[in-house]
């Protein structure tokens, strides 16, 4: 059927079947090989606003050259569609619901009817758009095979082989960067972490504007905070925040548990002053007119509060978050019990300690369990982790063995503190054998006596427990902040931490000893900066003036959150790769060799499973990391190129 009647035949009949013509919906739909089926738009079913469905195949009219297209839908926006054929690159926009003719709901192929809601069809649908920022770079490795195969047998010079290749790879990224969701997604998040951090609308707001909604907002979250660790009454919400960035921003940080006490606070002092206030007024019958004439109206002063729905998604929140510490503390003793009872070597770390010093244990959220084992003892840790039912993530891999066991329990066993690969100078080598510094039994709490992060009495401690002494533990605290700081950003968790640890442990330091080990480390500084903000977030010392250098750390700690973002880390590695090279080309091509092709080192230590392979399957490992990897952090690679751009116009972190 001539595509020009289909409209008529559609409006006629509803639904029509016919043979494709065209390769743009291949490898699913073959040109005149295969049939399908088309359901008029407005019998099609469509979602609650009356849309039609993402990833369908549709039927609609083009408005450039009024030609009638079957493409698949790959967006649906608010007022229109955007479209793209299966075999194509290049996305069309502006299609509306007006232009939409049919949606297909069955195809032939091979003499057998799909239709598809098939299962199988499903998995290929969202495969095939998933994979769409890889259509480009694999229709350029296909047109390059061929325009080699045409030099070698002569019927191309390498001038027009490489003038070809250079015009298809300008097309390609032109393409990428105008039309692919994958990357304009990414455009919205980085470099400006500020949207993701708090769900702000860049178009809305200026760079230095939102800049100053993050300062406002982590502020106030501090204050918040604060409030709770001295036990004083909450300020009340300036008027520039919102209390939907500051929940944003302390699950970012993962202090919503500790959060949310500070407002269930403010809460109750807001109902408790509303109650005082309405038994206060007298009944208005009980008043005389000219008591009622005298009366003038008074500005509401009563705190913004969160809305009821914030508070209700808050509570659970919180309620989730404290079982899940209680879940850890109890298997965070278990496993030292079992481990220590079986002759292996346990040195409790980080959040597995720092729980059990803030006043409230549910107040130090943890996304995993941290302990230290003896390399040649992880055989027998596994086993024992995987009797209790755990699955192992990671094992002889990096500097940690990883197990999980749902819904939530992640637990990280150490081997090394710091790994050999680390970019910071005298860390890898500090921490080469941290053994050397472990001392038997268990921490001793000096404000109670009592032993910290094991179970039992101090009188009952396990034999093959460790721990750090407390200028050791201070120091390691230290350096994991330091670490995480300089690569990737690390945020106010980390700042708290170490408040609490000196108010718990500050008279059992060693101030000799300490400055001597953190200039080894290169650390004077950062301890120093770290233990004024520490004070001025959360300490009794109050002081207005922020000088600029301390609103530019505080952004960066802010921006973070508690785990860093993708695009300091990148802005971190190209200005480590720029102290080898002269220029910045050459600096961006050595970072990209180093992602895409690493050295064989490298890929044995990211894949255990290769360990043995000749060097000279090299090329091969690379191909199978860059399909793996291609899918499995496909939401980094535009944060890569992005990197650049910022390296390139010198707007990256520290340059």
């Amino acid at each position: 059927m001539n595509k020009t009647n289909i409209p008529q035949y559609l409006a006629e009949h509803g639904e029509l079947t016919y043979r494709i013509v065209g390769v743009s919906m291949n490898p699913l739909l073959r040109q005149d090989r295969d049939l399908i089926t088309l359901l008029r738009s407005d019998l099609a079913e469509k979602d609650e606003n009356g849309r039609f469905h993402n990833h369908e195949v549709v039927l609609y009219k083009r408005h450039s050259d009024g030609a009638y297209v079957l493409h698949r839908i790959v967006e649906v926006r608010e007022k229109d569609y955007v479209i793209l054929g299966d075999n194509c690159v290049k996305r069309e926009y502006g299609i509306t619901d007006e232009d939409i003719l049919g949606v297909m709901t069955s195809f032939v192929r091979d003499g057998k009817t799909i239709q598809v809601t098939d299962p199988l069809y499903k998995a290929y649908m969202e495969l095939w758009c998933a994979l769409e920022p890889f259509r480009g770079p694999a229709k350029l490795t296909h047109t390059g095979a061929r325009h080699v195969q045409k030099v070698v047998k002569g019927d191309e010079t390498p001038a027009e082989f490489a003038g070809k290749v250079g015009r298809t790879v300008g097309r390609m990224l032109m393409s990428a960067t105008a039309n692919s969701t994958f990357l304009r997604s990414s455009l919205r998040l980085l470099p400006e972490p500020v949207s993701k951090v708090l769900g702000l609308n860049q178009t809305n707001l200026t760079k230095e504007e939102q800049q100053q909604a993050l300062l406002a907002t982590g502020n106030y979250l501090v204050a918040l905070l604060r409030s709770v660790l001295l036990d004083i009454e909450p300020p009340e919400k300036p008027a520039n925040v919102s209390w939907n960035a500051v929940y944003t921003l302390a699950k970012r940080h993962t202090v919503d548990t500790m959060a949310y006490e500070a407002v269930r606070r403010l809460v109750k002092t807001a109902e408790a002053e509303s109650a005082k206030e309405d038994a206060s007024h007298e009944p208005a019958a009980a008043k005389s007119a000219a008591e009622a004439a005298s009366l003038e109206p008074t500005e509401n002063s009563a705190p913004e509060l969160p809305s009821s729905q914030l508070l209700t998604a808050w509570s659970h929140r919180k309620d989730a978050n404290v079982a899940k510490n209680l879940v850890q503390v109890s298997e965070r003793d278990k496993l030292i019990c079992l481990l220590t009872e079986d002759g292996i070597d346990v040195l409790p770390l980080k959040g597995s300690v720092l729980i059990d010093m803030y006043p409230s244990p549910s107040w130090r959220q943890m996304a995993d369990l941290d302990m230290l084992i003896r390399a040649d003892q992880n055989h027998n840790v596994r086993a024992h982790m995987e009797r209790l039912g755990y699955t192992t993530k990671i094992f002889d891999s990096g500097k940690d063995d990883c197990y999980d066991l749902p819904p939530f329990l992640h637990v990280e066993m150490h081997r090394q503190l710091v790994p050999e690969s680390s970019p910071l100078p005298g860390l890898s080598d500090y921490y080469v054998d941290p053994w050397r510094r472990a001392v038997a039994g268990a921490a001793s709490d000096a404000k109670t006596g009592t032993a910290s992060s094991q179970p039992g009495s101090a009188n009952e401690q396990p034999a093959h427990l460790y721990h750090f002494s407390w200028d050791d533990y201070y120091l390691f605290l230290l350096a994991h902040f330091y670490r995480h700081f300089q690569v990737g950003g690390s945020g106010i968790r980390n700042v708290m931490d170490i408040h609490v640890f000196l108010q718990n442990h500050k008279q059992d330091l060693h101030e000799e000893y300490l400055a001597a080990e953190l200039e080894k480390l290169y650390m004077t500084d950062f301890r120093t900066d770290m233990e004024a903000r520490a004070e001025r977030w959360f300490g009794t010392y109050e002081q207005t003036l922020v000088n600029r250098h301390r609103e530019d750390i505080d952004y960066l700690l802010f921006s973070s959150g508690a785990y860093g973002l993708v695009s300091y880390s990148m802005d971190f590695a190209l200005n480590r790769q720029a102290e080898e090279h002269r220029s910045k080309l050459t600096t961006g091509l050595s970072y990209l060799q180093k992602i895409v092709f690493p050295n064989y080192d490298y890929m044995m230590l990211s894949y255990p499973w290769m360990t043995g392979a000749p060097r000279a399957s090299l090329p091969l490992l690379w191909v199978y990391r860059i399909v793996h990897r291609g899918w499995t952090s496909r939401t980094k690679i535009p944060h890569v190129f992005l990197a650049l751009k910022r390296f390139r116009r010198g707007e990256g972190r520290n340059q």
